[in-house]
């Protein structure tokens, strides 16, 4: 390790600055969009704004339904499962677990 007037080099390290003061010091803070930490409300808004203008697409992964205890069911065609589902409940199902799955694991 060389030191020079303040600063230290590494071997291998030569390219690699590092400079030490406050956080933020010499940046600007950058606001994204008109709005960029709305509240819940805003939020629940806008998807009801979406829902009214789009309809959902749910696009099944499988035709088989196995969350409960009833077993597997068969949901191809027009068919239901034991307990009444049918294969757009089951893959709107599968959405909703496979977004609240994911925001857990991005929040965690």
């Amino acid at each position: 390790m060389i030191v020079k007037k303040g600063s230290f080099v590494i071997e291998g390290l030569e390219n690699v600055q590092i400079n030490i003061g406050k956080i933020g010091e010499g940046q600007e803070e950058k606001i994204e969009g008109p709005t960029p930490r709305p509240e819940i409300i805003s939020l629940r808004n806008w998807d009801y704004r979406i829902l009214d203008r789009y309809a959902p697409v749910y696009t099944p992964t499988s035709d088989l339904c196995d969350y409960c205890t009833y077993g597997k069911c068969d949901l191809t065609g027009n068919k239901e499962g034991a307990c009444g589902i049918d294969l757009e409940g089951q893959s709107a199902r599968q959405a909703l677990m496979t977004s609240i799955m994911g925001a857990a694991c991005h929040t965690a």
